[in-house]
């Protein structure tokens, strides 16, 4: 088997879904699926590998009031129809992905979906896949 120079990882808990056989399906770009004892055993796709590996570190979490993060959240889960609606006007067809993914950003930060600093973050990570490839 040749080496890997690079490629898509993912954790799934499902079996396959519609955005991972898309990234199953994507050339030159190999998926390897990281998988634990909530994977279902029988997981397989065509083109993807499939390790199944126990925890390796251990998450200590910051204190936090769930119903606090509850209410900051539902804002995003009563106007998801709306952000839907700013996504799909957003993205052109024939459009690059790093161009949709950056018109889409600066639409929802406009519309106050999400704030200014992440058009930081998005450019951050464009400009990395970039030099990526």
């Amino acid at each position: 088997m040749p080496p890997i120079n690079r490629c898509i990882v993912i954790t799934s808990i499902y079996a396959p879904g519609e955005a991972v056989r898309c990234f199953a399906a994507l050339p030159d770009w190999p998926l390897v699926v990281v998988a634990d004892r909530k994977t279902p055993r029988d997981w397989q796709l065509a083109g993807a590998r499939l390790g199944f590996t126990g925890p390796t570190v251990r998450q200590e979490r910051n204190g936090h009031d769930c119903m606090d993060d509850f209410r900051s959240e539902l804002p995003l889960f009563l106007e998801a129809e709306n952000m839907m609606a700013v996504i799909g006007a957003a993205v052109r067809a024939g459009a690059s992905f790093g161009d949709n993914l950056h018109r889409v950003y600066t639409r929802l930060v406009g519309k106050g979906f999400v704030g200014a600093e992440e058009m930081t973050l998005v450019d951050a990570w464009l400009e990395d896949v970039t030099a990526l490839s």
